[in-house]
């Protein structure tokens, strides 16, 4: 380590520098997102993690410069024990080793929360980054640590100038805004929309409950089929709003965090009547943009329906992996 850096673990007092230390990082490499305050203030919070012993900062006196998180993923485990590499280092304190020593202790941390694991599925160490030219460091330093790039994410953006298409779903399904008292229906949903995704496992409720920084729900509708006990969701789309992203960027936007299907009412056009229902809302709140990502591995072909709703690709992010 640097000599005059102290290291220590994290604490969620910290989560006003570990804020700062991120917006430096991205700024400097011209990431085309950004990450809120209050997003990382409630990823320190998480109750499946215990920063004592699953995260490290490195500190230049009272400046945070440096930090690492190990996150464990909850969920069923089935199919993955998912475990999330976040971190990053001060651009002004690179190339110093820093960032390997981190990554070598998270990688160590890592294998020690797998082994700790009651379930047989396999372990999935996991990191992510981003495509452009100034991440081109941190793609490197993954892949000297032996991960290598297994899946890609297509964030797409469209235009709400242009004309948005009336689609109406087939057969007896509805579109209604999103409400609370659809919420577990919502999660139900969900799990059964994602079982065939990459990286997904069932949501629990309490993980359900959590990441739900910037959640709009005058923005999110839902597809429900049937009446009163055989009423269900068959659908979903969740959206977020990001003001402080909107200067980076340079334009407002509307984001579709999450648009899912339930298996058996596939087909019947509930994707598209969700997006065009959440573009008009957009649009009638003053955002120039609808945006969204898509795994461009799909297995829903969900890449192809954006394209033809006129979502058009603006970046790429990289999930890097080592399985254990």
């Amino acid at each position: 380590m640097v000599p005059g850096l102290a290291v220590r673990a994290l604490t969620v007092d910290d989560a006003s520098a570990v804020a700062v230390l991120v917006e430096r990082i991205e700024a400097a490499d011209a990431l085309p997102t950004r990450t809120t305050p209050s997003a990382v203030a409630e990823e320190l919070a998480y109750s499946w993690n215990d920063l004592a012993v699953d995260s490290l900062g490195v500190f230049d006196g009272a400046t945070l410069r440096a930090c690492a998180l190990v996150d464990r993923l909850p969920g069923s485990d089935v199919r993955a024990v998912r475990i999330v590499l976040h971190g990053g280092v001060d651009p002004e304190l690179r190339r110093q080793g820093v960032g390997g020593l981190l990554l070598d202790w998270q990688l160590a941390r890592a294998r020690q929360r797998l082994a700790a694991s009651d379930s047989t599925a396999v372990g999935r160490i996991m990191a992510g980054t981003n495509d452009g030219e100034g991440s081109a460091g941190h793609r490197a330093l993954l892949a000297r640590a032996g991960m290598s790039p297994a899946r890609y994410f297509t964030i797409m953006r469209r235009d709400l100038t242009d004309p948005i298409p009336t689609v109406e779903p087939r057969g007896d399904v509805r579109i209604v805004p999103y409400a609370d008292r659809y919420d577990e229906a919502t999660r139900v949903a969900h799990n059964d929309a994602f079982r065939d995704h990459w990286g997904s496992e069932e949501q629990t409720a309490e993980a359900w409950a959590q990441g739900r920084d910037g959640f709009a729900p005058e923005w999110s509708f839902l597809a429900v089929a049937g009446d009163g006990e055989d009423e269900r969701v068959v659908g979903y789309e969740l959206a977020s709003r990001s003001e402080e992203e909107w200067p980076v960027v340079g334009y407002t936007f509307g984001y579709t965090e999450l648009l899912g299907v339930v298996r058996d009412f596939r087909g019947r056009r509930i994707a598209p009547a969700l997006l065009a229902r959440a573009m008009e809302r957009f649009r009638a709140d003053g955002m120039e943009y609808a945006a969204l990502d898509v795994d461009s591995a799909s297995p829903s072909g969900a890449d192809d329906l954006y394209a033809s709703l006129g979502y058009r690709r603006r970046h790429s992010d990289v999930v890097y992996t080592i399985e254990v």
